[in-house]
């Protein structure tokens, strides 16, 4: 398999969270949500659906975190989890990701945007923008395809697909985003 450095880190992730499971839980557990987000990317990037079972893991320690914490659950992240549920066919799990309180004022335009079209997906329909922030045309494409498919509208798809290639190598370098295209799975689940 390729991208072997992801493996690695993952492992070393889940080392650090053993090593302070007694001292540090709440390190531990980042280090774990750290290691397992490690294994879904690793997983993608190989083309390998055993992404799927590592998000379950994944949020698992995730939900628990954040109930804890829910300050740290950043729109951002909840973007990545509820595409990942949302591409895996796991909605019940997206739902919850998004259940959280979203933190608008500091987030980017794109993930208010997009956290507001994933909540509707889910079925939060009093999920609305408190951003007008310009986005790029990629984005704006993005957003599109997701408006197009909560009106039941015909999706663009080669504008979504421009739209993550795009965003792949410089929004996404270095997320779980990088290695698949999570918005043209999420749109044609839902």
């Amino acid at each position: 398999m390729n991208f072997e450095h992801l493996y690695q880190n993952a492992q070393r992730a889940f080392e650090e969270a053993r090593k302070h499971a007694e001292s540090n839980p709440d390190v531990a557990e980042r280090n774990m949500a750290d290691g397992h987000q490690l294994m879904v990317a690793y997983y993608l990037a190989n083309a390998n659906d055993a992404y799927v079972s590592e998000v379950e893991k994944l949020l698992d320690v995730e939900f628990h975190r954040f109930s804890k914490h829910p300050d740290q659950a950043f729109t951002y992240r909840q973007n990545q989890y509820a595409l990942l549920c949302l591409s895996a066919k796991d909605p019940m799990r997206a739902k919850k990701i998004l259940s959280f309180p979203a933190k608008y004022k500091d987030a980017a335009a794109l993930d208010v945007h997009l956290n507001v079209r994933l909540r509707r997906l889910v079925g939060d329909q009093d999920a609305f923008e408190q951003k007008t922030a310009k986005l790029t045309k990629s984005e704006s494409d993005l957003i599109e395809a997701f408006d197009a498919s909560l009106n039941r509208r015909e999706v663009n798809w080669s504008a979504v697909a421009t739209a993550w290639k795009s965003m792949k190598s410089k929004r996404f370098k270095f997320t779980v985003l990088e290695h698949r295209d999570l918005f043209t799975d999420t749109l044609k689940y839902v």
